[in-house]
């Protein structure tokens, strides 16, 4: 006999003890008006392969990107997402899809940013998380 563990029920069961998210009123609510503001835009995502990075990505695309480009230092990693992201019929894959493995700090990246400057969503997930962790690290101290 074959089981399977369905996380996502057992979150909602034992964990959250709710059946919806406590954003789905306001994701119904603004609906509208987030689609306006990000069909057909172009996005730069920075850390996109990391554990926020692509709860991020999963969220976004959901709407009508036009342009995703996702940057992560990681090369696995972007390469497990793209394929996780590219098999789903869930998500809306843009036309233009670039990705690129190297640091932030790069000079490569200065120049690749530069070059798309023109990107309306940018998210820097990487240094959030980095930031939250040291945030953390320094109040453990005594």
């Amino acid at each position: 006999m074959t089981m399977f563990f369905k996380l996502n029920n057992f979150i909602s069961s034992f964990v959250t003890k709710r059946d919806k998210s406590l954003l789905t009123d306001d994701f119904l609510k603004y609906d509208a008006k987030l689609n306006q503001r990000i069909n057909g835009k172009s996005a730069l995502v920075i850390g996109g392969a990391g554990t926020i990075g692509s709860a991020y990505l999963k969220a976004i695309l959901k709407f009508r990107i036009e342009k995703l480009v996702v940057v992560d230092i990681n090369v696995n990693s972007l390469i497990e997402l793209e394929r996780e992201l590219r098999s789903s019929p869930e998500y809306h894959f843009p036309e233009h899809f670039i990705t690129y493995t190297f640091n932030f700090g790069d000079r490569v990246f200065e120049d690749i940013f530069l070059f798309r400057a023109r990107s309306i969503l940018l998210s820097i997930l990487q240094a959030l998380n980095t930031l939250q962790t040291k945030k953390t690290f320094c109040r453990s101290k005594p």
